[in-house]
């Protein structure tokens, strides 16, 4: 198989009504590494045949929603080269390391924080997702846009039911109650992620990764139809990220894209 080659933009932005920036980003090893920045942007080099990135979206409040994502994304760093071998595999531990890693902080500080993940790896144009909570990946391929994750949310939970009609998932109160993310005692909860199958990636596709601050703001008709394959994963992440702001803003905004040639 010809391999594919990526260009990836990251985007993170405090919004229009938080104070403080809980969301982080992963690209090949490149993350926000302070929790008081708010904003940063980063560009992966072009034209690269594989890759890891991420979306992780902290919860917790004080300093504690931006301490529980750095550790999310902070660990992915030690599992990244684990992906090449097995993904499955890598995917468990991935998320009971980084979950033991933010359950040891709230033990010590009698807290309770957490953080939604999800990742993709691509290599020679195959990918593969996986993700715990309500970030998201979608493929745009050929001018029409799907949903590569499954959030761990109750509405999500009443649509796979067949109680709630799927159209109606992003107005349901559940939409933002989540069933599964890191930062729960493993005696509670057995953390398992949703783990897509594999899927081709070709030229002119393009990949988002985003947290809920994106999706709370713009409909899936609306990234579809914001992002064009014709504009670089620059252009396209930058202008998902300022619509989501001319919309509101009322959460923390991240996006990862990724193009592919």
């Amino acid at each position: 198989m010809k391999k594919a080659s990526l260009s990836a933009y990251a985007v993170t932005d405090v919004g229009r009504v938080r104070k403080n920036n809980e969301d982080n980003f992963y690209v090949n090893g490149f993350y926000k590494t302070d929790t008081a920045m708010n904003d940063l942007e980063y560009e992966d080099r072009p034209h690269i045949a594989e890759g890891f990135f991420a979306v992780c979206d902290g919860m917790g409040g004080e300093d504690n929603g931006e301490a529980a994502s750095l550790y999310a994304v902070s660990v992915m760093k030690e599992y990244q080269k684990a992906f090449r071998k097995d993904f499955e595999e890598a995917a468990q531990a991935y998320v009971e390391a980084a979950n033991e890693r933010i359950c040891q902080d709230m033990r010590a500080m009698s807290v309770r924080m957490g953080s939604t993940v999800a990742g993709l790896y691509i290599k020679n144009g195959v990918a593969r997702s996986f993700n715990c909570g309500d970030s998201r990946v979608y493929l745009q391929h050929e001018g029409q846009l799907f949903m590569i994750t499954h959030d761990h949310t109750r509405a999500q939970q009443l649509v796979d039911a067949g109680l709630l009609a799927p159209e109606e998932m992003n107005s349901h109160k559940g939409k933002h109650q989540l069933t599964l993310h890191l930062g729960i005692y493993p005696e509670e909860c057995v953390i398992t992620p949703y783990i897509s199958s594999p899927f081709e990636v070709v030229p002119g596709d393009m990949i988002l990764i985003c947290s809920d601050g994106v999706t709370d703001m713009l409909t899936d008709e609306d990234i579809n139809r914001i992002i064009d394959p014709e504009k670089s994963a620059e252009k396209n992440a930058i202008e998902i990220v300022e619509w989501a702001l001319e919309r509101g803003g009322r959460d923390n905004t991240t996006a990862v894209v990724i193009a592919v040639s």
